[in-house]
């Protein structure tokens, strides 16, 4: 079978392509070469925006195209049948089945029509409802990052699926003297990761702000060190691959994967410098006030 035309493509991610263009932006600005003054993709700025927009360009004719050739694809009905049994196995007890199933998703999903492509990412995002347990909840965020990685998750999704990416980042439900959900808040840390790697930075531009102060929040005031920790490395990887994340270098050079470690200098320290920024400091607040000052553990308590 062969692999979807209709994937969303990034574009070049050839370092060497990136370097032929900044010297090409180079000789275009220096002495003689004024004829780049003209040329909308000038600039390395430019020379983004342009590599955007011919993927975005492209990804939109092959969807065009297998849409034309969806009536003449044919799809056994025994895959439905598979599909459904892996979608179910998102929801399994069990991590390394949930782990299988949403590998399963991506590689399937890769080799079907857009339609059908299409109807497996939303019973994904189904997943991902205040009705469903905690490892459908895990399993879907997982799911969605394979989906992403593929290039299988086109960015007219991205609306509907951030919302539900910003509620499982703080996902979190009191079970008796404790919680349940740090896996699901670090899948959806993998989620946040695999979004920048796989989209423009102009498709995730109006999502940034509210993704930079969620992640920033589980940075410093997760509980756990593992989701702080992969908090960060998502934040860091935003910060050096979408390149428009407020005052990103200024944040990743303090809120680094050893220096989140420490839970009391997390809280105590990076926190007060986070507070430094206009755009992060309501909701770091608010989100102390609100949720982590009625935590069932007393330390948290103590250190909000």
């Amino acid at each position: 079978p062969r692999v979807a035309s209709w994937r969303y493509q990034r574009g070049a991610r050839s370092l060497l392509h990136n370097l032929g263009g900044t010297e090409a932006h180079s000789g275009s600005n220096g002495g003689s070469g004024g004829a780049g003054a003209g040329n909308s993709c000038g600039g390395i700025l430019g020379v983004g925006a342009c590599v955007g927009a011919s993927a975005v360009v492209s990804t939109a004719a092959a969807v065009a195209e297998d849409a034309g050739a969806d009536d003449d694809a044919q799809v056994p009905e025994e895959l439905e049948e598979i599909i459904e049994q892996i979608l179910a196995g998102l929801r399994d007890a069990d991590t390394v089945v949930r782990w299988s199933a949403a590998k399963g998703v991506g590689r399937i999903t890769s080799r079907l029509p857009l339609d059908l492509g299409d109807d497996v990412v939303g019973s994904v995002l189904d997943l991902l409802t205040p009705e469903e347990p905690a490892s459908a909840w895990h399993g879907g965020c997982l799911a969605l990052a394979e989906l992403a990685r593929r290039g299988l998750l086109l960015p007219p999704r991205l609306p509907e699926v951030l919302p539900r990416l910003l509620r499982a980042l703080h996902y979190d439900v009191p079970r008796g003297t404790s919680s349940v959900g740090t896996h699901v808040r670090d899948a959806a840390c993998y989620v946040c990761w695999a979004f920048a790697r796989a989209f423009e930075p102009e498709l995730m531009a109006p999502h940034v702000e509210k993704l930079a102060q969620s992640l920033l929040i589980q940075v410093v005031f997760d509980r756990e060190v593992n989701c702080r920790r992969a908090a960060s490395a998502a934040f860091q990887e935003n910060v050096g691959r979408q390149g428009n994340f407020p005052n990103g270098i200024d944040i990743v050079t303090q809120a680094d994967y050893f220096a989140v470690g420490n839970r009391a200098h997390a809280y105590l320290h990076i926190a007060h410098f986070l507070g430094g920024f206009e755009l992060y400091r309501r909701p770091l607040l608010e989100h102390l006030l609100n949720v982590k000052s009625g935590h069932w553990d007393e330390q948290i308590r103590l250190l909000a």
